[in-house]
């Protein structure tokens, strides 16, 4: 895991980078029988024994959380196909297990975590979680978590961290980090405590759009740096105080398109 230190950009901050014996008992004694004079004994009748009926096989159950996030998805994947932001709807889901961590350090620190089912270098993707975080203190700086994406041998790397108020992109460059602008879109309500939110990324080797509870911003990538990269998820602090920004995410899928 890596620690990038950002520097402020306008009324907030860029953002540094990172970039689970029994015994058988001899019978009793019996007393020695007793002979009983012979009597007719009816011959034994057969009696008709039932057969076994057929016992089906245990069905598999479906699991309809699953099947329902699925179906939730497709629609995801097709309103952005819609919209412009992906190509296409046919391609792969990576169900990432749920993430939990923090991370404390003051004046914009982030930091990275790599994830196993995400292994590779990515340029198209959509990213899809749910989102929860908070803060140790009732007045930090801008935190929030998110997702690191376009990460390079050199450390190049983009980097999209939702906070309450605002969705913030980072370009990191060599040495400088840097805040980018929105290229459209429109702006999601200010996220009330304790913050929750539905973020959805549909990355291209060239552009963003980037939806926080069903409102989409977009962005356009540096002609120099495309997405092109490892993945990780990332926190950004806006504290030094106990443990920092607390960052947990669920319901996370991975797609890529084939």
């Amino acid at each position: 895991m890596k620690t990038k230190k950002i520097l402020v950009a306008q009324a907030f901050a860029l953002v540094p980078f990172l970039i689970m014996a029994c015994g058988i008992a001899a019978p009793a004694p019996t007393a020695a029988p007793t002979v009983i004079p012979p009597t007719n004994t009816p011959e034994p009748t057969q009696t008709a024994t039932p057969l076994p009926t057929d016992t089906p096989e245990p069905t598999v159950t479906p699991d309809v959380a699953a099947t329902q996030q699925a179906e939730e998805f497709q629609n995801i994947l097709a309103s952005f196909q819609e919209k412009g932001y992906i190509g296409t709807t046919v391609g792969e889901s990576t169900h990432i297990r749920d993430f939990k961590d923090e991370f404390n350090q003051m004046y914009f620190y982030y930091k990275w975590w790599y994830q196993d089912e995400v292994k590779g270098e990515y340029s198209d993707f959509v990213f899809s979680a749910h989102l929860e975080w908070n803060s140790y203190s009732s007045t930090p700086d801008v935190n929030g978590c998110g997702i690191g994406f376009g990460i390079k041998e050199n450390d190049d790397h983009y980097a999209l961290i939702l906070d309450r108020t605002h969705l913030l992109l980072v370009r990191g460059k060599g040495s400088r980090v840097t805040l980018m602008g929105t290229s459209g879109g429109e702006k999601f309500p200010a996220i009330p405590i304790p913050a929750k939110a539905d973020l959805i990324v549909a990355v291209a080797a060239d552009k963003i759009a980037a939806s926080v509870n069903g409102k989409v911003t977009t962005y356009i990538l540096a002609s120099d740096q495309n997405a092109q990269g490892k993945v990780a998820f990332t926190v950004l602090a806006g504290t030094n105080g106990g443990y920092g920004t607390r960052c947990t995410m669920t319901n996370i899928v991975f797609w890529t398109p084939k």
